[in-house]
C-alpha cells in the first residue's frame, strides 16, 4: 500500500497527517502491551490503517476556511477539497476511504478504517479493530490525552443538533466499556500511553 499516494489522492492536510502519526504511535504502544500478554495482533494491517485512517477527513469538515487551519492553506487546497466533497457527498470519511481501499485490494485495512468511526463502537470484533478505535479516541489533534478529555473535546468540535443526548450517552458508555475491556486484556499500562 502506498501511503503517500493515498495522502496525495485525498490531498490530506498536514495536521491530519500529524494526528494519524500519533494514532499509529499509540497503536504501537498498545501492541507492545498485547505482546507482553501473548496476544497476537496483525501489526502491519493495524499500523497501515492507523497511518491513513483519516486521510479523507477533509470530506467531513463543516467548512473549508483558512481560519480553521493551524497553517496557511492555498486556494488550490480549497478547490481540491471542494471537488472531493462534491465527488463523495455525505458518505463520511471512513466510508469514503474504506471504499477506495477495497477498490485497490486492501480489504483488511479497509475494514479497520471503516470501523474507527465513533458510531462503530458496537461493531468492533477483532483486537485490531478495538486497538485502532481506542488509539484514535486517545489522540486529540496530535496529543495523547485521556479518553475523557478526548470525548469532551470531540463533543464540542462535532456537536450535531440531530443527535440525541441519549444516543451520545450510550455511545460514550460503550467507549468507556471498551477501555475497561482493554485494561482487562492489556493491563493498566493503557492509561500510561502519554508517558
Amino acid at each position: 500500500m502506498q501511503i503517500k499516494e493515498i495522502y496525495k489522492k485525498f490531498h490530506t492536510p498536514k495536521h491530519i497527517i500529524s494526528h494519524m502519526k500519533t494514532v499509529k504511535l499509540v497503536c504501537e504502544m498498545l501492541v507492545y502491551l498485547a505482546k507482553e500478554k501473548k496476544i497476537k495482533v496483525d501489526e502491519k494491517s493495524l499500523y497501515n490503517a492507523a497511518i491513513i485512517h483519516d486521510a479523507a477527513r477533509v470530506c467531513d469538515f463543516k467548512e473549508l476556511n483558512q481560519k480553521n487551519f493551524p497553517y496557511p492553506i492555498s486556494n488550490t487546497d480549497i478547490k481540491i477539497w471542494e471537488q472531493l466533497r462534491e465527488q463523495y457527498g455525505n458518505l463520511g470519511h471512513n466510508v469514503i476511504l474504506a471504499n477506495y481501499l477495497n477498490q485497490i485490494g486492501e480489504s483488511v485495512i479497509a475494514n479497520l478504517v471503516l470501523k474507527h468511526d465513533f458510531k462503530q463502537i458496537q461493531n468492533l470484533n477483532t483486537i485490531e479493530e478495538k486497538l485502532l478505535y481506542y488509539a484514535d479516541k486517545r489522540v486529540e489533534q496530535d496529543d495523547i490525552v485521556t479518553l475523557q478529555e478526548r470525548l469532551e473535546k470531540g463533543d464540542k468540535r462535532n456537536a450535531k443538533k440531530n443527535e440525541s443526548q441519549k444516543e451520545k450517552a450510550q455511545l460514550k458508555e460503550a467507549v468507556y466499556k471498551l477501555e475497561l475491556e482493554l485494561e482487562e486484556l492489556l493491563g493498566k499500562g493503557i492509561y500510561e500511553l502519554d508517558c
